[in-house]
């Protein structure tokens, strides 16, 4: 998962900042990896957003993690 992806950044120093946009039945999973790596300063979920762009627009790498999208919209 990304999220064990962001820990191994912040670690080896890198500045980062993880917003997540969106919902899912995964949800309670990736907040207790955010809590067990202590990163909860460096990832920020968004929950599902009308309109996912304002994020984006402002971003420096957009990063799709999902295997399968049904109607993507990216």
């Amino acid at each position: 998962m990304s999220i064990s992806a962001i820990k191994n950044l912040v670690k080896k120093g890198y500045n980062i900042k993880y917003h997540i946009v969106g919902d899912g039945i995964q949800k309670e999973e990736i907040l207790n990896e955010i809590k067990k790596y202590q990163i909860e300063d460096r990832v920020i979920l968004h929950g599902e957003q009308v309109n996912p762009y304002r994020y984006m627009k402002s971003a420096d790498l957009l990063l799709m993690s999902s295997f399968h999208e049904a109607a993507p919209m990216v």
